[in-house]
């Protein structure tokens, strides 16, 4: 793990951080392996662009779905933030419960479509999925149903 930690530290693919781990991780496995593995390496960059290329993919099927509607085109980012007022609204979240909800959303304005899969990956140096449900006061499901139907219903 240590390893992998230093490879992820590279400062060749540092930006994709902010983005996706999985970005990041396959990315530094193939500068990594670039020397003594070439293989590695272009099998790496296969997958890595196959993730953009599903990465793309959704965020353009989000803005034809929006279109389709018949919806106003309103920048992701507010609708983002008008969902997490709702779902501070739910609750008396405490502080801690707050940071949390507020990492899924800048999590969230990276990457689209948050599932739990996603979530306990994304987050598995903290505990992952049970961890966040456990801080959440097990409301996780919760939360994440909300922010779909804030996210995505017309406008």
């Amino acid at each position: 793990m240590q390893g992998q930690q230093d490879r992820s530290n590279s400062g060749n693919f540092a930006f994709l951080a902010g983005h996706d781990p999985v970005f990041l991780d396959l990315s530094s496995s193939a500068e990594h392996a670039f020397v003594h593995d070439p293989n590695t390496t272009l099998i790496k960059l296969r997958q890595l662009g196959e993730a953009v290329a599903q990465d793309i993919a959704v965020s353009i099927v989000g803005h034809i779905r929006r279109a389709a509607l018949g919806e106003a085109l309103i920048p992701f980012e507010q609708r983002v933030r008008e969902a997490m007022q709702r779902i501070y609204a739910l609750h008396g979240w405490t502080p801690a419960q707050r940071k949390w909800l507020d990492r899924l959303a800048r999590q969230l304005t990276h990457e689209v479509v948050l599932d739990r899969a996603f979530i306990n990956q994304r987050f598995a140096d903290h505990g992952g999925l049970k961890q966040l449900d456990a801080v959440l006061g097990n409301h996780l499901d919760e939360v994440l149903d909300a922010l779909n139907d804030s996210l995505w219903e017309a406008s």
